[in-house]
């Protein structure tokens, strides 16, 4: 059997309030996903293969929209940033990884990640983009 590209579509179900709201999640990258085993990796036969924080227990939250090319939306990352501090005595770091160009936040979604950072003790690690300036070897 050929499958094609959509075939190979991998794909969570979510079921919210009684059954009455239904959301269907696609990822849009695996650069998460890659992110994560560099960071919890755990090979306890190999260690050298271990990440950085081997075993650590991770938890996805995608704030990419396939139909904006991955990109991320505000709306995205506000219910991020609300689940964050809804389940804040579970987790202790987060990483946003994405390069585009960027600039501080402000207004709401500035606030809410403050909140996330200061008054809920969430470390938030960023990348620091794909876009210069920066030394080329």
């Amino acid at each position: 059997m050929d499958l094609t590209m959509e075939d190979r579509v991998t794909v969570s179900v979510n079921v919210w309030e009684d059954g009455d709201r239904l959301e269907v999640v696609a990822m849009c990258s695996g650069h998460g996903t890659h992110v994560a085993a560099i960071a919890a990796g755990n090979f306890p036969a190999n260690p050298d293969l271990n990440g950085v924080a081997p075993g650590a227990k991770i938890i996805s939250l995608s704030i990419g929209d396939n139909r904006l090319g991955s990109m991320e939306t505000m709306q995205a990352v506000s219910r991020a940033c609300c689940f964050l501090q809804k389940n804040a005595s579970r987790i202790h770091l987060l990483n946003m990884s994405y390069g585009e160009h960027s600039h501080f936040p402000n207004g709401r979604i500035g606030e809410l990640i403050r909140d996330t950072i200061d008054k809920y003790g969430i470390i938030w690690c960023g990348s620091a983009g794909n876009h210069g300036p920066a030394v080329r070897l």
